[in-house]
């Protein structure tokens, strides 16, 4: 019997580092891939391999391989995880992911303290919510980490409320609105456990949705915004676009110096150069799980909640897709067509899937390495003879492109052996029945 416990509890272990593992690989494929891109995308070994292969799905798989790679990784992390697994490990990576943000901000809020100044961000978003919402009304922020945007808001008049699942974000917003005395509070809450009363908010803004891989998790958030919304309010939802496959290039914090940012951002217009620039489709990025939507899919998405007054892709960032909802004045409910993850249905993994799933990590773990090395040379060289010059970094940096796609072409082969693999013992149970 104790021993049976004892395996057990293993096994359960076993996972945990499995799906940590990934997210983590998933972030840093994120962090240090761009930096890569333009090295792989124009070399000579890059030409010569889809050369010979002649098919379109190998130009894709080179061309955006940070993104080919997170495909890769989503489906190993729904190998040995169940959907509502996968949410509450999103929670933790989010924290780690923005532990620079809190130390930023904390020093931020240190040097406000000793010179009795603090700046408000007012960001184009935080314009369009202006415009959009009735002024001096009582707004629920979700998501409003540090509370930047939440005390633009509140100085403008609205009495904003906002939640976020790290405290620690959440202690420097509430000091921050106490410091300038701003009709601000941030609670510390998940969206998936909301609780407020029912029409307590004139209007709310919801960033980053699409982050539940469970359906019926995501229907159940859309009621419960819908509830607390009084009757004429007004909801802004911001979902992530496709368009992309890294959001890095807004993201001048990750690369040191600015100059790797700013050499780096023409690139993103060349993401998915052949592929579908904008679909429906699960994702996970910077180890976090993503649904990204076009106008259409988020319309559809959110009709079964709320009536959707306006729907479009956001012109100053088009990282986002933005819509503009009430609560509906129809209670009705659509029946969904919407495919969502092959999740295992048991918390039993089969020994043969783990194993699959630890050599793709093993591959993936040698390919960071390389990304994050050449992310060091990239640096060293804008920190050096491309300080003050224009000279191109292509000609000047030293990467093994060889044997980095060799490392790709070994995580791709892997992947597809691990899924004939799944299919075919699938088939024999079948077949035995």
């Amino acid at each position: 019997m104790n021993t049976v416990v004892v395996t057990k509890e293993i096994h359960e272990q076993e996972m945990k580092r499995l799906q940590r593992t990934i997210l983590n690989l998933s972030y840093k494929i994120g962090k240090y891939a761009p930096p890569m891109k333009p090295f792989i995308r124009f070399s000579k070994e890059a030409l010569d391999y889809t050369k010979n292969k002649g098919a379109k799905k190998h130009l894709q798989f080179l061309w955006d391989f940070d993104y080919s790679l997170q495909q890769i990784l989503l489906r190993c992390l729904y190998a040995v995880s169940k959907a509502d697994e996968v949410c509450d490990l999103c929670v933790e990576q989010w924290k780690y992911n923005l532990r620079h943000c809190y130390v930023k901000n904390k020093k931020a809020t240190k040097r406000a303290i000793e010179d009795k100044i603090y700046h408000c961000g007012f960001t184009k978003r935080t314009k369009l919510i202006l415009k959009k919402l009735m002024p001096a009304s009582r707004l629920l922020y979700i998501g409003c980490g540090s509370g930047t945007e939440c005390l633009s808001l509140a100085k403008e008049g609205f009495r904003v409320v906002g939640i976020d699942t790290n405290r620690s974000l959440v202690n420097i917003s509430n000091y921050r609105a106490k410091l300038l005395g701003l009709p601000f509070k941030a609670i510390c809450m998940d969206l998936t456990k909301l609780n407020f009363k029912p029409k307590s908010f004139d209007s709310f803004l919801l960033e980053f949705y699409g982050s539940w891989p469970l359906l019926s998790q995501t229907l159940s958030i859309q009621r419960k915004l819908a509830n607390v919304l009084r009757e004429n309010g007004r909801g802004i939802i911001v979902a992530c676009r496709k368009k992309y496959a890294s959001f890095w290039f807004q993201m001048n914090s990750f690369y040191s110096p600015f100059a790797i940012t700013r050499w780096l951002a023409p690139q993103s217009d060349l993401d998915f150069h052949f592929s579908n620039k904008d679909t429906c489709e699960e994702r996970i990025i910077y180890g976090l799980y993503n649904r990204c939507h076009t106008t259409r899919s988020l319309r559809y998405e959110l009709n079964n909640s709320f009536d959707v007054l306006k729907c479009m892709y956001e012109a100053y960032d088009p990282r986002y897709v933005i819509a503009i909802v009430r609560p509906k004045r129809k209670k009705e409910y659509i029946k969904y067509n919407i495919k969502r993850n092959n999740e295992p249905k048991s918390s039993t993994v089969p020994t043969e899937r783990i194993f699959a799933v630890e050599r793709i990590i093993a591959e993936t773990e040698k390919i960071c390495c390389i990304l994050e090395s050449h992310a060091g040379k990239l640096s060293a060289f804008f920190e050096g003879i491309g300080k003050y010059t224009k000279k191109n970094p292509l000609l000047y940096i030293k990467t093994d492109i060889a044997g980095f796609i060799e490392g790709l072409k070994s995580i791709k082969e892997l992947d597809v052996a691990r899924k004939d693999n799944l299919l075919s013992s699938s088939n024999n149970e079948f077949s035995k029945k």
